[in-house]
């Protein structure tokens, strides 16, 4: 009977012993395990959206800069696009013109843009849509200019675009500025 209370004390002390060691085991292996390309992808997009460019370059580099050198640079240009189209957005077109040249084969555009960001401007790109009566693209161009434009100043871009038989009216757009 009493060899019979030892094996049923001892059990009671082996599972809980048992159970830690499991934990043990498992915290270890976790710690351990490497992670995943994916992983590393998902967590530099989380901190971008949650602290910003400059702590989602920050893991880019210490994820990939030593090991994969091009998709270190492919996350930098991902994230810097990014980021300058949230400036794209506080440049605005405040004043514009799109009239046919004395010769009839051109248009003189021009646009006056205004940089409403914080951060001074050094290139900005704007697409131009011609339109024909039922607002259907019908010729897109696009022009640039390059320069240093402050925050809250303002800038003029001018381009010539090909005549289009059939436009009736245009649309721009703020492609990209950096």
């Amino acid at each position: 009977m009493e060899n019979i209370q030892n094996k049923k004390h001892g059990k009671k002390i082996l599972i809980p012993i048992m159970l830690i060691a499991i934990v043990i085991i498992v915290v270890a292996t976790a710690i351990n395990v490497p992670i995943t390309d994916a992983q590393k992808d998902e967590k530099i997009l989380a901190t971008y959206y949650e602290n910003g460019y400059d702590d989602a370059a920050e893991l880019v580099v210490k994820y990939y800069a030593k090991s994969n050198e091009d998709k270190a640079i492919a996350w930098l240009s991902v994230l810097s696009d990014d980021e300058n189209e949230k400036f794209a957005d506080e440049v605005k077109v405040i004043d514009q013109n799109l009239s046919a040249t004395s010769s009839g084969s051109y248009y003189d555009y021009e646009a006056t843009v205004q940089n409403n960001s914080d951060r001074s401007l050094s290139y900005i790109e704007i697409n131009i849509y011609l339109m024909d009566v039922n607002d259907n693209i019908i010729y897109s161009d696009w022009t640039n200019w390059s320069g240093n434009l402050p925050p809250g100043a303002t800038t003029v871009i001018d381009t010539m675009i090909p005549y289009q038989s059939g436009t009736v009216s245009y649309k721009v757009s703020i492609a990209d500025v950096s």
